[in-house]
C-alpha cells in the first residue's frame, strides 16, 4: 500500500474514532435497551425522546400520539449537560451515568438501576442498563414541536408569531365584567402552520391555520380576534362543551427554566393587564 493510502486511512479512522467522543446535542429517540449478565436486548414498545442542550438535558415522554392530538412531557434527567465520559466508571462509586459512542447522529446512555423497581424485565433492579438513542424515525410532530421551542421559525410573516401568555378569561359578577386569572399558567408559540400550548411540563402539539389577523383555527376551534393593541388580543371560542369562552393573550416569553432548555431568551413580561380592558 502506498503511503499516501496509509496516510489517508489514518486520517479517516481518527476522524472517525473522535467523531465518536463528541457530546450529544439536539434532540434523539431511544432505539433499543442493552443489558448485563446476557440478557436479550429490548426494543421499547412506547416512543421516547432525549433533548440534550448546553444547559440542563430532559426526557421527552410521549402522552398522547393520535390523528387529532400530539401531546409530551418534560422530565428533567441531569443537572448539568450530558458530557462524553466513554464507557468507564464515572461518579464517586462508579455508578454515575456514562454517554458514549456520541455524535451528532447517536449516543449510548448507561446508567444503574437503584431506583425502579417495577418493570424488572425491561429495568433490572441493581444492574446497568445502556439506552441506545439515534436521529432516525423522529416523528414530524415531535421535530416540529422542538423547532417551535427552538424558537426556529424565521419565516412566520402573520401577526401571531412567536411567544403568548394567557392573561384570563373574560366574565361577569353581578354585572361586572372582570378577568378570571388561570389556575396555572398558560402559554402559547405560534408557527406558520402549526402551535405549541404549554401548561407545567406538557405541551400540547395543534395545527395552525391563520386565516387573517381577525380569524384562526387552532386544532379544531374557529377563533375570532380582537386586537387591543400589538402585543394584547382577545380569542373568543366555543369549547368542547359548548361553551362560549373569551380569552386574553399577552406577549411574553415562556418560563426561564424552559427557555434555558432549549436556548432562547424572549423577555418575560407580566401576565397582567389594566382591568379597563
Amino acid at each position: 500500500m502506498k503511503l499516501s493510502a496509509i496516510l489517508l486511512t489514518l486520517i479517516i479512522t481518527s476522524t472517525s474514532v473522535f467523531a465518536q467522543k463528541e457530546d450529544p446535542k439536539g434532540l434523539y429517540r431511544l432505539s433499543k435497551l442493552t443489558y448485563e449478565n446476557n440478557r436479550p436486548e429490548h426494543t421499547p414498545e412506547f416512543d421516547q425522546y432525549k433533548y440534550c442542550s448546553e444547559k440542563t438535558p430532559v426526557t421527552v415522554l410521549i402522552n398522547s400520539d393520535t390523528q387529532k392530538e400530539f401531546t409530551f412531557s418534560l422530565r428533567p434527567d441531569e443537572p448539568r449537560a450530558y458530557k462524553y465520559t466513554g464507557d468507564v466508571p464515572t461518579g464517586r462509586d462508579g455508578k454515575g451515568t456514562r454517554i458514549y459512542d456520541s455524535n451528532d447522529k447517536h449516543f449510548a446512555l448507561k446508567w444503574f438501576n437503584s431506583v425502579r423497581p417495577n418493570e424488572p424485565e425491561i429495568f433490572p433492579l441493581g444492574e446497568f442498563i445502556t439506552e441506545l438513542y439515534d436521529k432516525n424515525n423522529i416523528s414530524k410532530r415531535m421535530s416540529r414541536s422542538i423547532k417551535l421551542l427552538e424558537m426556529k421559525d424565521k419565516n412566520v410573516k402573520h401577526k401571531f408569531a412567536g411567544y403568548w401568555g394567557l392573561v384570563g378569561t373574560k366574565g361577569t359578577v353581578a354585572g361586572v365584567e372582570i378577568i378570571q386569572t388561570p389556575s396555572r399558567p398558560m402559554y402559547k408559540i405560534y408557527g406558520e402552520k402549526d402551535m405549541i400550548v404549554n401548561i407545567g411540563t406538557t405541551f400540547f402539539y395543534w395545527d395552525l391555520d391563520v386565516k387573517s389577523n381577525a380569524q384562526i383555527i387552532e386544532k379544531d376551534h374557529d377563533c375570532k380576534i380582537e386586537w387591543l393593541n400589538d402585543d394584547v388580543f382577545t380569542l373568543s371560542f366555543t369549547d368542547e362543551h359548548g361553551r362560549n369562552l373569551t380569552e386574553v393573550w399577552t406577549r411574553t416569553g415562556l418560563p426561564k427554566t424552559i427557555q434555558s432548555i432549549f436556548g432562547t431568551d424572549v423577555e418575560i413580561k407580566p401576565t397582567t393587564i389594566h382591568s379597563t380592558l
